[in-house]
């Protein structure tokens, strides 16, 4: 993905500082319900299904036979025979065609809700604050957490877990009442100093952060180790779909390709999918996958593979098609994401492992 303007970046203050309102309704929500659908789930996903107690979630993903990353969801236990799967992107029905195409006769009923419900999410420091005065603090859940209650006529969930080094409160209601829904939060983020913000805007603190995001960084191209997924990977669940591809690439403790934040000059033209070759044996080195423009940076900011012959931060000369140009490689997340003078965010998506670490360990606890 890539953003070109100033203007594309409208509420990235607010997200950094106080709170932006986002529409995320173009991602996929689907449903799973039946005393079996966490069993069922458990054998396909990364991550511990059965560990989750009713209102937590976790970060996983559905790997293809071969490692690769195939889906990147935020799991959601919401109840004892109930769990929510919510996307990074709009590909519910190419999940929900996977999943059935693994289901047998476990007692479990998938729907994809994606059509019906809208998807709000606060994001930034104030956001805790912003929905508590909207629906109350006792409504809002912790981080990791989920809440179902009335609020006026309409059912609404609340799912808390953070993207991009900021909290993330992710506000889930049927269509019908998204645009009253809207209305509220955004009076709601206005009282904490904030408003509403693009997903440019989104993408750049993503980019800062050095999150790795589905039809950006992450496809069926790219192995959870390689974008640094380490916290998404459960060691001692047993068994799911990719899990010797990943088990031997733990063991061997090192990728060939690792993600990195590129500085890119202001006017290299380079682009998602470009590759930059070594000047030397004029093969790709570094894969671009998101480029971004940052208020905080003066250069453009980027996320990409870089092989690890010569992951190392700091300049590095490379072969553009419009020539030689330099690019500084930078670990995660980037200096400067954050507020003026603040320690850059944690990665929340994943556990960053800098490139060249031993990818062994530790697992998640």
């Amino acid at each position: 993905m890539t953003a070109d303007s100033a203007d594309s970046t409208a509420g990235y203050g607010h997200i950094r500082e106080t709170v932006g309102l986002l529409d995320f309704s173009s991602r996929g929500i689907l449903h799973l319900a039946g005393a079996e659908g966490a069993d069922f789930l458990q054998g396909l996903v990364t991550n511990d299904v059965l560990k989750l107690r009713d209102g937590e979630s976790c970060p996983a993903a559905i790997l293809t036979p071969v490692g690769k990353i195939f889906a990147m969801l935020e799991i959601v236990r919401a109840g004892a025979d109930a769990l929510y799967l919510l996307l990074q992107d709009g590909s519910g029905a190419r999940v929900v065609d996977f999943l059935e195409r693994y289901r047998f006769n476990e007692l479990v009923e998938i729907a994809d809700l994606s059509a019906d419900m809208g998807w709000l999410s606060l994001q930034g420091p104030a956001a805790p604050a912003a929905a508590g005065a909207t629906f109350g603090d006792a409504q809002v859940p912790g981080p990791r957490g989920f809440h179902s209650f009335a609020f006026g006529e309409r059912t609404v969930r609340i799912a808390r877990f953070d993207e991009v080094g900021v909290p993330g409160v992710h506000v889930l209601v049927r269509r019908s009442g998204l645009d009253t829904l809207r209305e509220v939060l955004d009076r709601a983020a206005a009282e904490q100093g904030g408003g509403p913000a693009s997903l440019d805007a989104w993408h750049a603190c993503r980019v800062e952060a050095g999150v790795p995001w589905q039809g950006a960084e992450l496809d069926e191209s790219v192995l959870p180790m390689e974008a640094g997924l380490r916290a998404i990977l459960d060691d001692h669940k047993g068994c799911y779909i990719g899990q010797e591809t990943v088990a031997r690439a733990l063991v061997q403790g090192r990728t060939n390709w690792n993600l990195w934040g590129l500085r890119l000059p202001r006017d290299s033209g380079v682009s998602p999918g470009d590759e930059l070759r070594g000047t030397v044996k004029q093969r790709p080195v570094v894969r671009v996958r998101s480029v971004v423009r940052s208020p905080s940076s003066p250069e453009p900011l980027a996320l990409g593979f870089v092989h690890r012959e010569v992951a190392q931060a700091g300049p590095l000369t490379v072969k553009a098609e419009a020539g030689e140009i330099e690019v500084v490689l930078e670990r995660l997340p980037f200096p400067e994401s954050g507020a003026p003078g603040a320690a850059p965010p944690p990665r929340t998506a994943s556990n960053w492992n800098p490139a060249g670490v031993d990818l062994r360990g530790p697992a998640p606890a």
